[in-house]
């Protein structure tokens, strides 16, 4: 999906703090180190003037300078491994830690966003939405048809149909969608399930009843310091009012909250 400037600011300042977190862990690793394993602090800086003198040697034309940096490297790091393991510390204990070491906490592979760049997209779509909790809840895999039955199960399931085609084209398909129906007919959760399937798909959903939607709109429109990122689209409810007639011809008024995804 793409993000906008200030969603993705906010993603890499998340992977900013794993490196920070990550770097101070391993150097609280390294202090404890030079204060409980006696030589390792010399093997250590050892490595730093072997390859200053070599560096040297190579300058002055030494063919074997290399070769013999790497050979005498290669033998303090396996003298400082068994340092570790002689005090009972894993050999890898200060190799580079990292949340992710698929991308090594950089949120990229190859110049591809790594799969927990995507997860950090999904989460930060959830946060934004308000919605995470209710759509663990109410989705596609925990709706039942039991609900229903002769005409309301066909419609319903005819209903869910057209749901799940809504969130699986929603990227090239442009349309809007309007769910209306009475009270306790899953129009609230129908809409659930279609924003739990769009988030994951990677696409922003936000909730708003329609006074909330105003609200944000005449803000975004007059107030510039406080304007908010947009979304792929947003869910809004409306109040829909229409007359019921009785057997006995009575009437009365009744209102329904109706759903309606728009693309922004």
């Amino acid at each position: 999906m793409a993000l906008t400037n200030t969603q993705y600011n906010s993603i890499m300042r998340l992977y900013e703090q794993r490196q920070t977190k990550n770097r101070h862990l391993r150097d609280e690793r390294l202090h404890y180190v030079y204060n409980h394993v006696t030589g390792y602090r010399n093997l250590d800086e050892s490595v730093a003037t072997l390859s200053v003198a070599q560096g040297k040697k190579m300058l002055n034309g030494d063919l074997n300078a290399l070769s013999e940096l790497k050979e005498r490297l290669h033998k303090l790091t396996s003298d400082k491994r068994k340092l570790l393991c002689d005090a009972g510390l894993p050999s890898d204990y200060l190799e580079p830690i990292f949340d992710c070491p698929d991308c090594q906490d950089t949120g990229y592979v190859n110049g591809i966003k790594c799969h927990c760049f995507r997860q950090a997209e999904i989460e930060l779509l959830y946060q934004q939405s308000n919605l995470k909790e209710v759509l663990e809840k109410e989705n596609f895999n925990t709706l039942s048809f039991d609900y229903f039955q002769g005409e309301d199960l066909a419609a319903f399931q005819t209903a869910v149909k057209r749901c799940q085609d809504f969130a699986r084209t929603f990227s090239h398909s442009g349309s809007n969608l309007f769910l209306y129906g009475t009270v306790g007919t899953g129009k609230t959760f129908l809409s659930n399930c279609i924003a739990r399937e769009s988030i994951e798909s990677g696409h922003s959903v936000i909730y708003f009843s329609a006074s909330s939607l105003f609200d944000t709109l005449s803000r975004n429109a007059f107030d510039f310091k406080n304007r908010k990122p947009w979304t792929t689209y947003i869910m809004i409810y409306i109040i829909v009012t229409f007359w019921s007639s009785t057997t006995s011809g009575q009437s009365s008024i009744l209102h329904t909250m109706c759903p309606v995804f728009l693309r922004v």
